[in-house]
Formats: C-alpha cells, structure tokens, sequence
C-alpha cells in the first residue's frame, strides 16, 4: 500500500485522512496515518491528534510519527500536554 501511495497522486490524500480518522480496522487506520506522511498535509493535522487518543497502539504510533513529520505549535502543544515531553537537539 506504502509504495501504491508513493506513486500515486496527491487526490489520494482525502481518502487516507479518513481511513486513518475512522476505519474499524485499527492496521488499516495506522497504515494511513503512515502513508499521510508522505503528503505533509495540514488537513492531515486534526485526525493525527485524534489518533494520539486511539485505542490501538500502532495507530497511536503512526499518529504522532506524522504529527512529528508535520510539526508546528499546535502539534507542540498538544504533544506535551499528553505527556510526549522531548528536547531540543543543539
């Protein structure tokens, strides 16, 4: 699936933001969180954050990879205010 979305175009990325924001297969749900990272979008941002809450661990897992991959304050935020403490590198 990873390597279909690598060639495929960007007109895939709604689809994927709803697999990943609400399919009853939880492998299915991380996998599109997965392949999200590849388009960087910031419609991506709303269901990553939902994802962080998911039941599922790998879904969780792939949630806050592209929410580190997207960045910005929101992310931030809300990655510490879970508990995702982390450092700056100098």
């Amino acid at each position: 699936m990873i390597r279909a979305v690598l060639l495929a175009p960007r007109d895939l990325a709604p689809e994927l933001i709803r697999l990943a924001g609400g399919d009853p297969d939880p492998a299915l749900r991380a996998l599109a969180f997965e392949a999200l990272r590849v388009f960087t979008l910031p419609e991506a941002v709303p269901p990553a954050l939902e994802g962080m809450g998911d039941a599922d661990e790998r879904v969780r897992a792939a949630a806050i990879r592209l929410l580190g991959d997207l960045g910005g304050p929101e992310v931030v935020g809300r990655l510490r205010s879970a508990g995702y403490g982390f450092t700056v590198a100098r």
